[in-house]
């Protein structure tokens, strides 16, 4: 690859994924959930057993920025988080104040930082 081109794609990275205000650059990482233990077979992730406790501490982090996307899986084997944090302790730290982990509800499958290049909703 020639520099000019190496140049060109710099440039249309930054142009997707703007600097975040603020002197702390953001991260953006996902998280896999699946059924924890204290699951109970049969019903929704909203019938669970302390849902609306675990929605109350969702809904503090997407107000504020740090989960961006979330939800289960249709077929109910656990779900996605896309969340922007400065470091993986970070999230893990987050996570482990979820009452549907701290219940069993959900037990982590995977969490993983993400190079995010294309994001629709960042489009000029």
């Amino acid at each position: 690859m020639s520099a000019i081109h190496n140049i060109l794609s710099l440039d249309a990275i930054l142009a997707i994924e703007p600097p975040r205000k603020g002197s702390n650059m953001k991260n953006t990482f996902a998280f896999l959930w699946t059924q924890g233990p204290a699951w109970v077979a049969g019903k929704t992730v909203r019938d669970q057993p302390y849902w609306e406790e675990h929605a109350a501490w969702a809904d503090r982090l997407f107000e504020n920025g740090t989960i961006v996307l979330g939800g289960p899986f249709a077929d109910t084997t656990g779900g996605l988080v896309i969340i922007e944090a400065e470091s993986e302790e970070e999230v893990a730290d987050l996570l482990a104040q979820d009452p549907f982990v701290v219940h069993g509800i959900f037990a982590r499958s995977l969490l993983k930082q993400w190079q995010l290049f294309l994001d629709a909703r960042r489009k000029g």
